[in-house]
């Protein structure tokens, strides 16, 4: 009897995932992905592996104290040191959270970074933090250099196999979306701080801007102009979550020709300032 457990453009949305719980369940630690680049979203936007880039440890969780702190350790920190080391290693949070990490490069850039954890150090003073959180932290397993060694090995396996799989599906979901539609999101997404205009995007289709234009409504149902702006908010919101940069840099990043313009268009479809959404995306490290 054959066995297969092949992953295509036609299951890839529901086996991605059972083999991350597989991972999880076999190797009793909760996995969490950062994903840089958005290397797993595809050409429709959709996602592979939805709503994995949150620390789901309970002392993760722990919801007292500066969130912005373990963006800070979680994100930048960990990004910085797997630029350095490239490849698994340990890694321990300013709460004493030990997680093996793993970061992931394509074209020689870091594109991801795979945690899997949590652990607790047995040196760490967990007594100078609340009663609640020192409960959470000595239910944690004890880190150990032989379980690091076995989680390195096995995080490298799955990280690899998931870059593979993620450049494979991008490869055949970008066959399925052909045409003059593909190649207008293209066009914007790629060109967006530049603020693409749609005589821009006529004279890329090689039309005049009255056909360009209709062209656009009858593709999408919308206007050029809104297609404009949620391609920008999109894109403002990644910017946002990374939480290091300011207000003006991301509008700038974003195609907006000031902060003042950005902050308007964002409230408008986000019923939000850029900062309130900032703020949330802290609270969701």
């Amino acid at each position: 009897m054959m066995l297969s457990y092949k992953i295509d453009s036609g299951n890839a949305f529901d086996r991605l995932p059972a083999l991350w719980l597989e991972f999880e369940q076999r190797y009793n630690v909760f996995l969490t992905l950062h994903d840089h680049v958005k290397l797993f979203v595809m050409p429709d936007s959709r996602c592979l592996l939805p709503a994995r880039n949150v620390h789901l440890a309970p002392c993760c969780q722990y919801k007292k104290g500066k969130r912005l702190r373990c963006m800070q350790h979680c994100k930048y920190d960990v990004m910085r040191e797997g630029e350095t080391i490239r490849g698994p290693f340990r890694f321990q949070c300013w709460r004493g959270v030990v997680e093996c990490v793993l970061p992931l490069f394509k074209d020689n850039e870091l594109a991801a970074t795979l945690f899997a954890g949590a652990f607790r150090e047995a040196r760490f003073p967990v007594q100078e933090l609340p009663k609640y959180y020192q409960q959470r932290y000595m239910a944690m397993p004890l880190w150990t250099e032989e379980r690091g060694l076995e989680l390195a090995f096995a995080l490298t396996l799955l990280g690899n196999a998931l870059m593979q799989i993620a450049q494979k599906m991008y490869g055949e979901f970008a066959k399925l979306e052909t045409g003059r539609k593909s190649k207008i999101k293209r066009f914007i997404s790629h060109n967006i701080k530049y603020r693409p205009t749609l005589p821009d995007l006529a004279q890329h289709l090689e039309l005049s801007n009255s056909r360009c234009s209709m062209v656009v409504k009858e593709l999408f149902g919308q206007t050029f102009t809104k297609l404009l702006h949620l391609e920008q908010i999109k894109q403002a919101k990644v910017y946002l979550s990374d939480g290091e940069l300011e207000l003006k840099e991301v509008a700038r990043l974003s195609g907006f020709q000031n902060e003042f313009y950005f902050n308007q268009v964002f409230r408008r479809y986000c019923n939000m300032p850029p900062g309130a959404y900032r703020k949330r995306s802290a609270q969701q490290v």
